[in-house]
């Protein structure tokens, strides 16, 4: 999925809370038995395409899309004219002394490989607090410009920190492989440039004691790739040699040799097209499609994303009805809580009677019966795992609710790092501290737990925006 239409549907879930939840979920399940059986990312694209059809809900899409577009185009020129800059430094050739191989390798392959190599490892070991915090973090410069851009606040501690990050990690190195194309493509012209309107000669030269059999291997080692079918671009032992040069002789040369020297360029072409271009596109693509990918677990796990997936799974019930018989009924029938394997895609975890089992109405009424278990501070973690196992494999998402003026203890952290190691890897956490009333989330609480919750980076966990229990 792309980044922009993730955005979108994120800024709708999130104006659409607004409306009655009735209402939605009447809707949203009206469109869920139309769309085919299919992976959770694509349930949401149809589900998307059904209720943003009109061009209004894609403002921000569009927004977006043509914003990173824009991005793209201004990094690809930027490259061009510094891959311009650098080869047109590393050749600058007055006629005495040819342009020293040596020192276009350096500029051209050696660099900006080193530049790679740190950025990625840089990039793994950056924390998640620090790329949200810091305004000097280019992945937080990146991805506000990208909120103000779609006019949300999506990237900012709104999702967990583990997968905001990777979804930094990951546009950042899309956004750095386009102008690392430009600036080796901007090289390449030049080069091209310069080889057919200027008499171009190349040499090598170091203070190094570095033999010219030395040198010529290294030269076969760069030309391996393209040996076999282009031989002319492999540098043979006599223009090594013969390509030497010292600082201090004189710097006449026959007509000949001068000729001779030019017969580099192929091979200088050939070492930045195969290992500075062409690198950096398959990195490009691979890049593209890892930020794909980690863009639609990302929006998967979203517990807004969440929340909408199982409204479209839900039947089609009144659930503020007056009569919550009826309710049962369309559900059909309730087991005893807290018994057997629950075998539904959600189950909901109460902690330290955050939530009373009866705050909807009587026991046997409330739609959460047989779908709540008590768990809390005061049980062991033995007591936690008995309660935990009797959880269906086939979860989707478990909702933990908490009192939401109650501070986030390290040991609701315990149970919640025991509750992810035991439910499947795709099964998300929805952590939803409650108002006073017990009737949906403290706006005032929600960033607390958030902060909180995102320094714990426990994978897949979310903290609710809304919640309605029925």
């Amino acid at each position: 999925m792309q980044l922009a239409t993730a955005v979108a549907v994120i800024g709708w879930l999130r104006d659409d809370a607004g409306e009655a939840y009735a209402a939605r979920l009447q809707r949203d399940r009206a469109i869920g038995a139309t769309l085919p059986a299919a992976s959770p990312g694509d349930r949401v694209t149809g589900w998307w395409t059904a209720v943003a059809g009109a061009d209004t809900a894609r403002q921000g899409e569009r927004r977006l899309a043509h914003g990173l577009m824009l991005a793209r185009l201004v990094l690809v020129a930027l490259g061009l004219l510094t891959g311009i800059a650098a080869m047109a430094g590393v050749l600058a050739y007055a006629g005495d002394r040819p342009a020293n191989l040596l020192l276009v390798f350096a500029i051209l392959l050696l660099i900006p490989t080193l530049l790679l190599l740190g950025g990625l490892a840089l990039s793994h070991r950056a924390s998640s607090n620090a790329f949200r915090l810091s305004p000097f973090v280019p992945g937080g410069v990146v991805f506000r410009w990208l909120d103000r851009l779609g006019g949300r606040e999506l990237f900012v501690d709104t999702w967990p920190g583990s997968m905001t990050l990777r979804a930094w990690r990951l546009q950042l190195l899309v956004l750095s492989q386009w102008m690392a194309c430009g600036f080796f493509g901007g090289a390449l012209l030049d080069l091209v440039f310069m080889v057919t309107f200027t008499d171009l000669a190349f040499g090598w030269s170091t203070t190094l004691d570095l033999s010219a059999t030395t040198f010529a291997n290294i030269c076969a080692v760069i030309a391996a790739p393209w040996a076999h079918w282009l031989p002319m671009a492999v540098p043979d032992a006599a223009l090594v040699e013969a390509s030497r040069y010292f600082r201090l002789e004189d710097g006449a040369r026959s007509r000949a040799m001068a000729a001779t020297l030019g017969n580099w360029w192929p091979f200088v072409l050939m070492a930045v097209t195969v290992w500075g271009l062409m690198p950096r596109l398959l990195l490009l693509a691979f890049w593209r499609w890892r930020l794909n990918r980690a863009t639609d677990r990302m929006l998967v796990e979203h517990a807004e994303v969440q929340a909408l997936l199982e409204r479209l799974r839900q039947p089609v019930i009144a659930v503020n009805a007056s009569a919550p018989d009826a309710a049962r009924q369309a559900l059909g029938p309730v087991p005893p809580a807290n018994t057997g394997r629950q075998e539904g895609p959600a189950v909901t975890m109460i902690w330290n009677d955050a939530w009373a089992l009866t705050a909807a109405g009587a026991r046997g009424h409330n739609l959460l019966d047989g779908n709540a278990r008590q768990v809390g501070s005061s049980d062991s973690q033995a007591q936690w795992e008995e309660g935990i196992q009797t959880l269906s494999g086939r979860l989707r998402i478990v909702w933990v609710l908490v009192a939401g003026w109650e501070p986030p203890l390290l040991v609701f952290r315990d149970f919640l790092e025991l509750l992810r190691r035991q439910v499947h890897r795709d099964c998300a956490l929805i952590v939803v501290p409650l108002n006073l009333e017990g009737t949906g989330v403290d706006a005032a609480a929600r960033p607390v737990w958030q902060g909180a919750l995102g320094a714990w980076d426990v994978p897949g966990l979310h903290v609710a925006e809304a919640w309605a229990p029925a």
